[in-house]
């Protein structure tokens, strides 16, 4: 579900995945400026959020719908290796 919101006076998107864990993005994109993207993640552990690697037990919940470094090369529009 996406829903607007304002955001430091500047115009963001919100999206709220699955509880426990909810994933919020918001996006900056100022005139001149460079573009922001932060991404929040509430009621996860001390994880990289990964599709792919599993953390220990005790750093808390991974999430697995995002993957940090896909959404990385995505944002730097960097060629992802082949598998």
């Amino acid at each position: 579900m996406l829903l607007p919101q304002r955001d430091h006076g500047t115009r963001g998107v919100r999206a709220v995945t699955n509880a426990p864990m909810a994933t919020t993005l918001t996006r900056w994109r100022p005139e001149g400026g460079a573009p922001v993207d932060r991404y929040t993640v509430e009621g996860g552990g001390h994880t990289v959020p990964s599709r792919h690697q599993d953390a220990p037990l005790d750093l808390g919940g991974t999430l697995r719908d995002l993957d940090a470094g896909e959404l990385v090369a995505d944002f730097f529009e960097l060629a992802r290796p082949s598998s």
